[in-house]
């Protein structure tokens, strides 16, 4: 059988793709080598059900997010402060009138501000409490000058006591004269304040920190149909929710997320429903919100079934653990190559690298085609072949689009499925422009492409520049010995320059024009034959570049991979500057070797047919609480992959192997479950035509 795949083909629904038929989409894009090939490895089914595969984000300080309480965060017992006697103690009255200043407290102001003013400023202050005038800006009163900072601040903190916010203090010039004046909106002010404050009074973040539990749903999904649920301004959507990193669609994950002037009780009211495949809890209010990037990285619980060793499934279990003893050491010691997983680089025949490469050669059209490319035998019905319903109607509607009859476009854009969203803004702005894909190259085609969002623009030009990185790190994994460090290599080093970072949903940065923020960035240098051979560097500090026109290249045979691979595509890896702007990539480094957080951990089990290996955050709180840990699944206890029968549970066990892993942001796990692996290596459960499960 032939090692180069179709570029279209067909797959039949099955328990997973053959090794032979899963290895040349690696290969196409760049993944061939291995650290230690030599070491014994194993074939094992990912994603079987999405239970194998859990997702907890590390946050930055190393905690490792669950989902361990559903509750509304309780009122902070605060210790009664003790009670100091004023300088001058006054008998106190049953009707206090709330506007009468008391003579201690004017005595305080009289030492900053002349008599007749503040009589001015306390008939003022009683006409704002009784509501007789309107909080009026342009009212203001001064003090005398206050040549003394600590004198200033107690003026500003007795204005602020005294009159119960109803001025607003400020000192003007260098004289030290501190002018009031009426608190504008300070109802509006109060109201806000009284929803950022906890049960007993005491001050809150703005910003409500939550963990997002979810099942087999995309994190924006899940926020999309949040910010519905409780009614957001579809653009408040973008603006009200933060988390550092979008997690797998097909797993269970916890990450953390954070929503503006949102309070904790509208989203645990929302964890009574069974139906959602998502919760909420851990709750907490802070004053920041969270943002692309602020993670270290990811716990994985992977469970892989149906193992086999060479190509047998009887393999005994002593045996199968000795194999994974060893892979697991030798993994622990060399890490693996620091691939870019295939997921970066889409689920369709054509690639976003595809994509990419088109939109770097400026071939508007030829973009267009390749976002829009599908498989004409999605069409067809054959009861073999299981086809999603979205992946289909996504067929459907390209080849409308690309008929050329204009008459059927606009039913073209109401078939496309909501998810296909660059698909779907192509239609539409071809529709708006006057465009026939019919024309060919004719008409402005980037007018279709710049309304994409621009996360999933920058997402194709990265994923090219991913692509070649992958066949950079190859090259030089079969050049060189697996633990050198040779002349030419790469190591990085800190100075002042110019450079505007921003993050991915994957957390890896996004490499664009960077002109105009300056910070201390990474650059890298080539090692001479003397510090190669130093013994100061490992091949841990190895970095390769992201093409770019910003970086430096290799100064060794690793580089002639950069030109040559470039050049098939009629691209300069040294010419990367575009008179599009955000197609302008300035590049970036990644280290060629990744290393766990943490040691791995694994363990060997035989399981019954779909049986669990690894409960969930949601059945360890119900196993907490007395309830029942097997009816705590949220989206599987209303999906195919509901719990096994017991037909099915008394069926013969099979082998099963899980692993612990810790992994740093824009690492892959299948990546290195690959290094682990190594035979055969990690089979991806086939869940629809053409798409394996993600």
């Amino acid at each position: 059988m032939s090692d180069t795949p179709p570029t279209k083909r067909q797959r039949v629904a099955g328990p997973e793709p053959s090794f032979y038929e899963q290895q040349p989409l690696e290969h196409r894009v760049g993944i061939t080598e291995f650290l230690s090939p030599n070491v014994k490895g194993f074939s094992g089914i990912l994603k079987q059900r999405y239970s194998d595969f859990l997702v907890n984000e590390i946050e930055p300080n190393g905690n490792v997010v669950h989902l361990t309480d559903m509750a509304i965060p309780k009122p902070k017992v605060v210790e009664p402060e003790p009670v100091v006697a004023a300088p001058e103690p006054e008998a106190a009255e049953e009707n206090h009138d709330p506007t009468t200043i008391k003579d201690s407290d004017k005595a305080l102001l009289l030492e900053a501000m002349d008599a007749e003013i503040l009589d001015k400023v306390i008939e003022r202050y009683g006409q704002l409490v009784s509501k007789a005038v309107t909080p009026d800006k342009t009212v203001k009163f001064q003090s005398r000058p206050l040549e003394d900072k600590t004198a200033r601040s107690t003026f500003h903190q007795n204005v602020r006591r005294i009159f119960q916010g109803k001025f607003e203090s400020s000192t003007t010039g260098p004289s030290g004269i501190i002018e009031l004046n009426d608190t504008i909106g300070e109802g509006e002010r109060r109201r806000a304040a009284n929803t950022r404050r906890n049960g007993d009074g005491t001050p809150r973040g703005k910003y409500l920190h939550f963990t997002l539990y979810k099942e087999n749903k995309d994190t924006m999904e899940v926020l999309n149909n949040l910010g519905r649920i409780i009614k957001l301004p579809p653009k408040a959507k973008g603006k009200t929710f933060g988390f550092a990193g979008t997690k797998d669609r097909r797993a269970i994950t916890a990450q953390r997320v954070s929503a503006l002037n949102i309070n904790a009780e509208r989203l645990a009211g929302l964890n009574k429903g069974k139906a959602n495949a998502f919760k909420f809890g851990n709750f907490e209010y802070k004053d920041t919100g969270l943002g692309l990037g602020d993670l270290k990285g990811n716990e994985f619980a992977i469970t892989l079934r149906n193992i086999t060793v060479d190509g047998n499934k009887n393999v005994d279990i002593e045996v199968l653990r000795d194999i994974v003893a060893n892979s697991a050491a030798s993994f622990q010691e060399t890490g693996f190559i620091n691939y870019f997983g295939l997921q970066r680089f889409g689920t369709f025949a054509t690639g976003t690298h595809d994509v990419g490469r088109k939109l770097l050669q400026q071939d508007w059209f030829g973009a267009v085609k390749e976002i829009m490319d599908y498989d004409k035998s999605m069409l067809e019905e054959n009861p073999d072949v299981k086809v999603g319903r979205d992946d289909r109607d996504r067929a459907r509607a390209i080849e409308l689009f690309f008929s050329g009859d204009k008459g059927k476009f606009q039913e073209a854009y109401e078939k496309m499925p909501r998810r296909f969203s660059a698909e779907g803004i192509i239609i539409r702005k071809a529709i708006e422009i006057g465009l026939n894909p019919a024309d060919g190259t004719t008409g402005s085609w980037l007018g279709t492409l710049t309304p994409i969002p621009h996360n999933l623009r920058t997402m194709y030009l990265h994923a090219y520049q991913s692509y070649i990185w992958n066949h950079a790190a190859s090259q030089r994994a079969k050049l060189y010995p697996a633990n050198a460090v040779v002349e030419g290599d790469l190591v990085l080093y800190t100075e002042s320059e110019e450079v505007l970072e921003e993050f991915d949903q994957d957390g890896d940065p996004i490499v664009v024009d960077q002109s105009n923020v300056k910070k201390q960035f990474a650059r890298a240098r080539p090692l001479s034959k003397e510090e190669a051979e130093s013994g100061k560097w490992t091949v841990e500090d190895i970095v390769l570049p992201m093409p770019g026109y910003d970086v430096e290249y290799p100064k060794n045979e690793v580089y002639q991979t950069y030109e040559s691979l470039m050049k098939l595509d009629g691209l300069d890896p040294h010419d990367m500057k575009r008179s599009q702007r955000e197609m302008s990539l300035s590049g970036s480094y990644r280290h060629v070797i990744g290393k766990t957080l943490a040691p791995v951990e694994w363990d060997v089990k035989r399981l019954k047919h779909l049986e669990k290996a690894v409960k969930t955050d949601l059945e360890l709180i119900a196993e907490k609480s007395g309830g029942n840990p097997t009816e705590a699944s949220l989206a599987e206890a209303a999906s195919t992959e509901a719990e096994p029968s017991v037909d099915a549970m008394e069926e013969d066990t099979e082998l099963a192997v899980v692993f612990k892993l810790q992994l740093g942001t824009s690492q892959y796990a299948t990546m290195a479950l690959r290094e682990l692996m190594k035979e055969g290596g990690v089979q991806a459960f086939q869940t629809e035509f053409g798409r394996a499960a993600q």
